[in-house]
Order: structure tokens, then C-alpha cells, then sequence
């Protein structure tokens, strides 16, 4: 409605639930779903007879998110990453889809929005990257996740 202001709510930072044992862990940096649709041309008789054609969205095609966190006591990342890997380099080989949370919360606690990833699934970890032993530095490990479907919520 024209007049009323709207509240713009910033965020403290990231927790991710995997949806096992070890529950959520936090973050400070992500890139968020996105999702595109592709469109499709379908002809049709329309009632006077005539050829038209109308766009109907045939796929969903959502991208990956990519997580980066500072490497702490909790192995989550590495451990769901590890399960795709095949049975010769010590994983299972089996690609596990989890429905995972990612929810943005305040400064005081309260949730600003909840993206819930549907058969989400590992794509590639960085267990560290580059660091320099005795340089103070804080570790980063990174995990990429794919997903079959995004639900968002406020709140």
C-alpha cells in the first residue's frame, strides 16, 4: 500500500542444518539459491481457427550454492563430501541427497528467512585452500551443494 514503510532486515549470519547428528553449523558467507526457467514455444488453433503459439515453462534449472566457513571442531562439510567419493579413496561411493535448511538469522537470534533444499547433494569441497603454518591465518573450508528443489521462507 502507498504510504507504509518497509522494513529492511539485515542478517547476523548463516546456519546450515545437514540434517544429521552433528546439527547446524554456522557461517558468515554463501551465495543463495537462484533458479531459472526455461520456456517453451507451443502451438495451438485458437477459436477462430487461426495458428497461434503461447510460452509454457517446461524445466526448473536451479544453481548451486556455494558455502565458505571458518574450519572449526565440526566435520560436516568433509564427512557429507566424503560419502560420494568411491570406495578406493575411502568413501562409499553412494552420492547422499539430503533435504538441508540454510537460514539467515539477526543480530538477536530471530530468523529473516529459511531456504529449504530439497535432495541436496554435495558437488565439490575445499578443505583449506592455501595457508601459511605460524601466520595467524583462520582456515576456510568450502562446500558446494546442487539440489533438486528450493522452498523460501520469511521468518
Amino acid at each position: 500500500m502507498a504510504g507504509e514503510d518497509t522494513k529492511v532486515v539485515t542478517g547476523e549470519f548463516f546456519r546450515l542444518d545437514l540434517g544429521g547428528a552433528e546439527g547446524d553449523l554456522k557461517f558468515t558467507e554463501c551465495s543463495l539459491p537462484s533458479g531459472t526457467i526455461t520456456p517453451a514455444e507451443v502451438p495451438y488453433i485458437n477459436d477462430q481457427s487461426k495458428s497461434e503459439s503461447t510460452s509454457v515453462a517446461v524445466s526448473l534449472q536451479w544453481s548451486p550454492i556455494n558455502i565458505m566457513r571458518a574450519v572449526d571442531d565440526k566435520s560436516g562439510f568433509w564427512e557429507w563430501f566424503k560419502g560420494g567419493i568411491p570406495a578406493e579413496g575411502g568413501g562409499t561411493g553412494a552420492m547422499e541427497k539430503r533435504d538441508v535448511t540454510l537460514t539467515l538469522v539477526d543480530g538477536e537470534g530471530t530468523t529473516v528467512k529459511t531456504w529449504s533444499l530439497l535432495g541436496a547433494y554435495p558437488t565439490s569441497f575445499t578443505g583449506g585452500g592455501t595457508l601459511s603454518a605460524g601466520s595467524g591465518e583462520v582456515m576456510l573450508e568450502s562446500l558446494s551443494i546442487a539440489y533438486d528443489h528450493c522452498k523460501i521462507e520469511n521468518g
